[in-house]
């Protein structure tokens, strides 16, 4: 076999080999990517869930009779440019 057959042929025996290493690497990198992804949504669920029992659970007043209880402390008010009579908070 002369030298450049020879050089050739491990040429080509790294360019393979190096080309399985970027696949590795490729395929690591991707699963890395999707284990991200995956975690992020994961985390973003739990905080959403969390929030949503905390901070805006909706709630339905089934008769008129609790509303007043459940609205807390308000006073009367009515406008005087248009006699509107509302509801607004009051502290005292």
């Amino acid at each position: 076999m002369s030298k450049s057959k020879k050089k050739r042929s491990q040429s080509a025996a790294k360019a393979v080999q190096a080309a399985g290493t970027k696949t590795a690497v490729a395929t690591s990198s991707s699963a890395h990517n999707m284990r991200e992804t995956i975690e992020s949504v994961v985390i973003a669920f739990v905080l959403a869930f969390l929030f949503r029992t905390f901070e805006a659970e909706a709630f339905v007043i089934p008769t008129g009779s609790m509303a007043p209880t459940l609205q807390g402390r308000h006073k009367d008010v009515d406008c005087p440019k248009c006699g509107y009579r509302y509801r607004t908070s009051s502290s005292k």
